[in-house]
C-alpha cells in the first residue's frame, strides 16, 4: 500500500474507483471455492479467506465514512451527501 498516490483529491477518488471496480469484478466472477480461499495478508503471519477480507473492506470503509461525517460536522460544514447506503446509488 505504500505506493498509493497521495497528491490530490482526484488521485484519492481514483483509488476508490479502482478498488470498487476490482470488488465488482471479483463479485461477478467468484465461485464457492473463491470465497473460502485462504491468502496471506502480507504482514506478520496473518492469513484470511477472501470472504473475511471482503467483510473487512466493507466494515473498514464504513469506519472511514463515519470519520469523514464526524469531521465535517465538527467543522460546521454542510453534509448534503447521502450517508445511508440504502439510499445511495452504489448498487441498485
Amino acid at each position: 500500500m505504500n505506493n498509493l498516490p497521495h497528491g490530490s483529491l482526484e488521485e484519492l477518488f481514483a483509488i476508490g474507483a479502482d478498488a470498487g471496480a476490482k470488488f465488482a469484478q471479483f463479485l461477478a466472477q467468484a465461485d464457492d471455492a473463491d470465497w473460502s480461499t485462504i491468502q496471506a495478508l502480507g504482514f506478520r503471519d496473518l492469513k484470511a479467506s477472501k470472504r473475511k477480507m471482503l467483510m473487512q473492506a466493507i466494515f473498514h470503509s464504513i469506519h472511514h465514512r463515519a470519520q469523514l461525517a464526524t469531521s465535517l460536522r465538527q467543522q460546521g460544514l454542510k453534509q448534503d451527501w447521502i450517508h445511508d447506503f440504502i439510499l445511495s446509488k452504489a448498487i441498485e
